[in-house]
């Protein structure tokens, strides 16, 4: 090939170069990202179900039943479903959430 030719193609070369190299930069970010909050997630998760066993353990405590305290427990959940649900729609509900999210993204990072 002509010295003319080949400039323009190493220029697109390099720049195509450059875009990959940007793709796979972002790619890993994104992906470091998620496993950082899918992680964050299952420990809440961990954390949230043995805090909802020791509360059950103490109202059966509590209360002197084996069980009782497993229903208010469940009976806590439904009650904060049942909440949510109810509110779903309203924007305010999403809002806040966003709210929290943005700041908890923000504290990350």
């Amino acid at each position: 090939m002509s010295r003319v030719i080949r400039k323009p193609v190493n220029f697109v070369e390099h720049q195509v170069h450059k875009v990959k190299e940007n793709i796979r930069e972002e790619i890993s970010e994104k992906v470091q990202k998620l496993i950082l909050v899918i992680s964050l997630a299952v420990l809440m998760l961990f954390a949230v179900l043995f805090v909802s066993i020791g509360l059950a353990a103490y109202f059966n405590q509590l209360l002197e039943s084996g069980v009782y305290g497993y229903f208010i427990v469940a009976g806590i959940y439904v009650l904060l479903f049942t909440i949510l649900f109810v509110i779903r729609r309203k924007d305010y509900l999403y809002r806040k959430l966003r709210q929290y999210a943005d700041l908890f993204m923000k504290t990350m990072y």
